[in-house]
Parts: structure tokens; sequence; C-alpha cells
């Protein structure tokens, strides 16, 4: 993550959040590695419950976050699962 920059302030201001949590990066490949690492890298947690799930995305989607996703051994799915009432 990058650290705060002019302009990451005060949109941190206005979005009431601290100016760490502003992230800016040069393309969308980069964030949608970011994501992927979030919720398919290794846990940090010692206890947290172990393994992750599968990553579950939009179709169609960027192929870049499934590949990243399977760089970190997680399954990749297109598509969201059907909910019964």
């Amino acid at each position: 993550m990058n650290a705060p920059t002019n302009w990451s302030r005060p949109l941190a201001k206005m979005n009431d959040v601290d100016p760490s949590q502003i992230s800016s990066e040069t393309g969308s490949g980069e964030i949608l590695k970011l994501c992927a690492d979030v919720f398919t890298g290794p846990l940090t947690n010692p206890n947290a419950a172990a393994g992750r799930g599968a990553l579950v995305v939009a179709d169609p989607t960027f192929e870049a976050i499934l590949i990243h996703a399977k760089l970190n051994d997680a399954e990749g799915r297109e598509g969201a699962p059907h909910f019964q009432r």
C-alpha cells in the first residue's frame, strides 16, 4: 500500500477514513492482485480457520484476478451461486 499523498488526505477526510486506507495504483491489475491476495493469500492470523475458500467473481470478469487466485492455490469460480428461499 502506498504512503498517503496530497490528494489522498482530502479524499480520506471526505470518506471519514484514515489516509493509510487509501491506495492508489498505476492500473487495475495491481488492484486486482491486491484483492486476490487479500481473499486467497496465506492466512496471517494463527487463530483463523485453516484454508481459504474459492474466489467467486462475476461473469464476465477480468482474468487477472483469477490468475492471481490460482497463483495463491485457490479455486476461482465465475458466476454466483444460486440461492433458494
